[in-house]
């Protein structure tokens, strides 16, 4: 494959992974108009954001299963097709009850697409390639937060619906990408294409029960990385009202508090392209889940000791916070791919449902526990972070190398 085709390749799979991101964020600006529209809190309009996360782990699950065994292509378009018949369905929503449906089937139409990206990469590169060109795509992702709030900061002006029509046209045009640059270098699937309920619960079992030296790995893997995930889902769904309410932050100041973290997580992305074969990544893990654990704690006992942190406190130690997130995430990635080849799309599957099912539950929580404080938005992050820490620090050693050299991926 020549360097051109690999970097369009990357490109159009970054958009595809970036759909998810793309339609939370773009959205998040429009919360406040949604809900004098329809007349409720803006507590009761987050929780179409808890809609969304249970929407897109359903559709993750169900989509990693099915393009391992009908294949890639078909999976993101049947996916891509249904995301745009969601988001006209919210367009013509009357009520907060409706948006919440359709939000749910936007979610798992774009979780089921976007699932086959990362197994895309996986099926046409070995371990070591396939850790470097990941995180390329993880960091072109990145660009979607960091655009798609000031998209939707700008489209709101002419009503939320036009956020709508902008993520609708978003997925057609990504589905015409994909048909050109990507399909065409995608592997063709070898043996029958047969979907099954069995042969979906079977490579589920496999993933979960893969060793390597009679120790449990994938199952493992796929809970550090659902933890670590609650806690960057329970600050998006709390981001609008920490923002926008708690700090009465006008546009700009949502958008620099918003970026700010996220750029952070762009940078670690990047480095990690460069730097994931240097490392050893289960000891980059494990530092990047204390840091993590301590500054949530930290900012934590600022609020209880010295009361309400300044706007860019809480901006910075969020942005710290999360850069370490990125450091974990991407490690985590590069190890658990590369144990496996022939069920990455179950992989991301069973990753990706689990993490945005961790993030449903606990933004959800901290929805239920709200208090117009950081406390339940904090004491969730901590919680999540604690856990994820604990599992990661009974991962058994493995480098990139012991799984490549020794041959040990599931599907080689």
């Amino acid at each position: 494959m020549s360097n051109q085709h690999s970097k369009l390749l990357l490109a159009v799979l970054a958009g595809l992974v970036a759909i998810g991101p793309f339609t939370m964020d773009a959205y998040l600006p429009s919360i406040p108009t949604i809900a004098t529209e329809f007349g409720v809190s803006i507590a009761a309009v987050n929780l179409t954001v808890s809609s969304y996360f249970i929407g897109v782990s359903i559709g993750q699950l169900l989509g990693g299963p099915t393009s391992d065994q009908l294949g890639r292509s078909i999976t993101v378009f049947i996916g891509l097709i249904a995301y745009f018949l969601a988001t006209v369905g919210i367009l013509f929503s009357d009520s907060i009850g409706q948006v919440q449906f359709f939000r749910v089937l936007q979610g798992l139409a774009g979780g089921f697409s976007s699932v086959g990206a990362i197994p895309i990469v996986r099926d046409i590169y070995e371990p070591r390639e396939a850790a470097r060109k990941i995180p390329i795509v993880l960091a072109t992702m990145m660009i979607a937060p960091l655009t798609a709030p000031l998209i939707g900061t700008v489209l709101v002006d002419f009503g939320w619906h036009s956020v709508f029509i902008f993520l609708a046209i978003y997925g057609l045009t990504l589905l015409l990408l994909f048909k050109l640059f990507v399909d065409p270098l995608v592997p063709i699937k070898e043996g029958p294409r047969k979907l099954s309920l069995s042969g979906t619960i079977n490579n589920f079992k496999r993933v979960f029960s893969h060793r390597i030296d009679n120790q449990l790995m994938g199952f493992k893997f796929i809970l550090v990385q659902a933890f670590n995930g609650g806690v960057v889902f329970t600050f998006i769904t709390n981001v609008a009202w920490l923002y926008m309410d708690y700090y009465q932050q006008d546009k700009i100041g949502f958008l620099i508090g918003l970026a700010t973290p996220v750029s952070s997580i762009l940078i670690i992305n990047l480095l990690s392209s460069r730097y994931s074969n240097r490392l050893n990544l289960l000891k980059t893990i494990h530092i990047g889940q204390v840091l993590q654990f301590s500054l949530i704690a930290g900012l934590t006992l600022y609020c209880i000791f010295l009361d309400r942190p300044s706007f860019a406190m809480t901006v910075a130690a969020l942005t710290l916070t999360f850069m370490m997130n990125a450091v974990c995430w991407q490690s985590n990635n590069a190890l658990l791919f590369g144990m496996f080849k022939r069920l990455t799309g179950s992989v991301m599957s069973l990753n990706a449902f689990l993490g945005f099912t961790m993030g449903a539950i606990l933004g959800s929580f901290t929805s239920f526990i709200f208090d117009n404080t950081m406390f339940p938005m904090l004491y969730t992050m901590g919680f999540a972070s604690i856990i994820s820490m604990s599992i990661s620090f009974r991962l058994p050693p493995i480098t990139l190398g012991d799984i490549e050299d020794k041959k040990l991926s599931d599907g080689y």
